[in-house]
């Protein structure tokens, strides 16, 4: 667990870094805008909908080719992590590549804490798939409780299930 925090620690700066490289300056704006709806709401760096909003803008969102005021090199169907990867992937640490490799194509869902340990993780169960994991979190284990709902991404990599994305509240 600990590797793998090492490995991955400075990778949201980097992918932020380089998607407003790759995508130029109208990538985050219109990720942000089909994130909101299009609620013409500015980008805001402490909404409380960075925790879901950054995850999804590395490995799940790509601009609307038909639509868009992205850079014309990056009028291709890749996600940022998907491109960091192409780009960089030689030079990373194998570990941090095979992670950004995990969280690519990773739903959100809602799931059911069904244990929690303070401090050290806890067991979800998709909503949806009925499926179970044990998840290594210290932060989030600490305001959770059994019962609580969370809508999340659960990525998995080397026997581990870690939460990549996760909302701010829980749904009790």
């Amino acid at each position: 667990m600990r590797r793998v925090r090492r490995a991955t620690e400075s990778l949201a700066t980097d992918l932020l870094r380089f998607a407003d490289a790759y995508f130029g300056p109208m990538g985050l704006a219109e990720a942000w805008d089909e994130f909101t709806g299009w609620e013409a709401e500015p980008f805001d760096a402490h909404s409380p909908h960075i925790p879901v909003f950054m995850p999804w803008f590395f490995n799940t969102w790509t601009p609307d080719l038909a639509e868009t005021g992205v850079r014309a090199e990056a009028r291709v169907e890749l996600t940022a992590a998907q491109a960091f990867i192409a780009r960089k992937g030689r030079r990373l640490d194998p570990l941090a590549r095979r992670y950004l490799e995990a969280c690519a194509g990773v739903p959100f869902s809602f799931y059911d804490v069904s244990a929690c340990e303070p401090g050290r993780g806890f067991t979800l169960r998709d909503i949806f798939t009925g499926e179970q994991c044990r998840v290594s979190e210290r932060s989030a284990s600490g305001s959770v409780h059994d019962g609580d709902v969370l809508f999340a991404t659960v990525v998995r990599l080397d026997g581990l299930a870690l939460l990549e994305a996760c909302a701010p509240v829980p749904i009790e």
